[in-house]
Parts: C-alpha cells; structure tokens; sequence
C-alpha cells in the first residue's frame, strides 16, 4: 500500500539561505523542490498568517533594554559555578527593579562558552542605583566565583528590532566587537551587515524569532566592586542579532551560512539552558 508522502515522517534537508523553506503563499518564494517538510508546512489553513515577511518586525517595544554577557570559566572552579548561577546569581539578579528575565545558553560552537543575556525595561535598568547597589556589594559567593571568570564580554544594549514571539531552545549569535573607544567605519559596516542578515533570516520558516541588540552609549557608572574581581577589563560588542530555533541542526546550518556574508562578525551556536522571568 502506498503511502502518503505528507504523513511520512520529514528529512531534514539542506541549509537556510535567504528564501528557503517558505509556504507558496508567502510573497518571497522558494525555488527548492518540493519536500514533505514543506508541503506538510504549507497545508496549515493559517499558513498566511504563520508566514514571516521581510519588514515586519518592530522597531518600537517595551523592554528593549539588554544586558549580554559572554564570559568563559577556568576548570578549577568545578561544579561551584553552575551550582552560583542557578541558586543564587539568576535569581537575584532577575529580582532586581526593572529586569524582566534572564536567560542562559551554552556554547556547542563558537566562544566564549557561556552567554546570559538579561532583558529589562529600559537599558537605563542596568544602570540604575538598584542594580549599581548590587555590583558594588557582592555576596560572598560572587566573590567567590567571579575570580574564575576569563575573557568577559559585557556590554549594555538596546533592542532595536524584532520580530517572533516564540524563543527556541537553540540560537545562533553574530556579534561585532568593539576594537576602541568609538565605532569605526570597518565595525559600522559589519553591524550593518549583521543586522541585514538578522532581517533574512526573518524570512525562514525555522526561525522562531530575530532580536536585533545595538550597544547604548550611556554615561559609565565607573568601576565596579564586581568588574574588579573579574581577571582582566571588561570588552564590550557594537552590536549582535540573535535568532531562535527549535532545532539544533537548523541552528548550525545558519551559522554556516551567515559565515561568508557575516566576515566582520563572530559567530556562535547555543544552546539554551534556562530561563527566569520575573513576572
């Protein structure tokens, strides 16, 4: 007996590219032949509305504040990092006024290891007398564990574009690192690159959602207790675009093919470990 090759279980084939994977009522195309996957994906009574079209993101929105930490951690400190983060520093650090939700993702490609990126109401959150209060009086635990942290990247942003509202398990990361005191011509360019690679992967089906992130140039609140215990001074990114996906192999193949037209921008696949909100 024949079977139907809709209700076969899908392959997974080939990678995302600009206008790969979409249903035929999108006004973007795909000139790929025909799959299970797609033909499955484009039944749905509501594919019109599921369609994700270039353009449609936001630009205005609350809680565009975010706070992005990349950072690795030295072997020595073992188990006592995981066991800081989920006990204690998640949780304080989300019960600050104004943070919304934190969350924390693992490297499987790309460096450094760890991200944990936090939202909050206003980029102004991060520097407000609360959160101020709190670096400058850390617990004994920080103390403690942030002596371990190496090659920390923390850099205060605003969101400035997004479009999605279903956050993956997965999520590929280009960043633009700052190199001096001010964005250069070379950094702007590749910001600007990033950002147009964020708004075609917009155009994916397997990506659940694009966040564009731009460094807020905000009056320095100065060395804190917390910076002065990390090993080295903090470095700080121009600007990153985040995307969401469910699977991990759709993540990888957007690495891959952000690679090439992405060159002044580093790249990583994470996995998510967890999330708190405050809500």
């Amino acid at each position: 007996m024949a079977t139907d090759p809709v209700s076969r279980p899908a392959k997974r084939e080939g990678k995302i590219g600009i206008g790969v994977g979409f249903p035929d009522s999108c006004p973007v195309r795909s000139t790929a032949p025909e799959t299970p996957l797609r033909a499955r994906y484009r039944q749905g009574s509501d594919a019109d509305e599921r369609c994700t079209q270039p353009g449609n993101g936001k630009t205005n929105m609350t809680n565009d504040g975010i706070l992005a930490i990349w950072h690795d951690v030295d072997a020595a400190i073992g188990d006592d990092y995981e066991r800081w983060y989920f006990r204690e520093h998640l949780p304080e650090r989300v019960g600050v006024p104004g943070f919304v939700a934190g969350r924390r993702y693992e490297a499987v490609e790309g460096a450094p290891k760890f991200l944990t990126y936090y939202e909050g109401k206003s980029p102004n959150t991060f520097v407000s007398k609360s959160y101020l209060n709190r670096l400058n009086d850390p617990t004994p635990w920080t103390t403690s564990v942030l002596r371990h942290f190496r090659d920390t990247n923390r850099t205060i942003c605003r969101r400035t574009w997004e479009t999605g509202s279903i956050r993956g398990a997965w999520g590929v990361v280009l960043r633009v690192n700052r190199n001096g005191k001010k964005e250069d011509g070379a950094a702007a360019g590749a910001v600007a690159a990033l950002e147009g690679q964020g708004r075609a992967w917009a155009r994916e089906w397997q990506v659940l959602r694009v966040e564009i992130w731009r460094r807020e140039e905000l009056a320095p609140p100065g060395p804190t207790a917390e910076a002065d215990l990390r090993a080295a001074p903090d470095r700080f990114i121009e600007g990153a675009v985040l995307a969401h996906f469910a699977r991990e192999e759709d993540a990888r193949s957007a690495a891959r093919s952000a690679d090439a037209s992405c060159g002044g921008a580093e790249a990583g696949v994470y996995r998510l470990l967890c999330e708190l909100r405050s809500d």
